[in-house]
């Protein structure tokens, strides 16, 4: 399953970058987010990992992300093994690319979910449905954050 999203954020890209990958600062924006237990150190680099627990559907649902690669100021890509998490199945890559746009970024995601088994793919199409929807809405509060702090 394949999905895209975009939002065009009134502010520079190296702007957009340092707020989308300040993995401890995601606190400030991120819907429904608990905690973040990182589990590396050194910051947003190639190689870190890090654990979002999220309230879903009243309950606590942890995933575990690691990036897979990055761009400063232009592009990075976050993987979520869901055999750690609380899926406990399925693999998803998400490319993220910032370009420059009317004087602000262009903040495009591209989402691949893979090996969902026999219920995710029976399922997959609600379920990408609420992926997308999540996404979507922790973009636009990241967008939201930014662009009152750039003011």
């Amino acid at each position: 399953m394949q999905f895209s999203l975009s939002e065009w954020i009134d502010a520079p890209p190296e702007d957009v970058y340092a707020v989308a990958t300040d993995i401890e600062g995601m606190q400030a924006w991120m819907n429904n987010l608990v905690r973040i237990e990182t589990m590396t150190e050194g910051g947003f680099r190639e190689g870190a990992r890090w654990r979002e627990v999220r309230k879903m559907y009243g309950k606590e649902a942890a995933e575990q992300f690691e990036v897979r690669a990055a761009s400063p100021s232009s592009a990075f890509t976050l993987y979520v093994d869901g055999s750690k998490g609380a899926s406990k199945r399925g693999e998803y890559v998400f490319e993220h690319n910032l370009v420059p746009e009317n004087g602000g970024t262009r903040f495009q995601m591209d989402a691949t979910m893979s090996s969902m088994g026999l219920m995710g793919r029976i399922l997959g199409p609600l379920m990408k449905g609420a992926f997308k929807k999540a996404i979507r809405k922790d973009l636009v509060f990241m967008k939201e954050f930014i662009e009152s702090r750039n003011g």
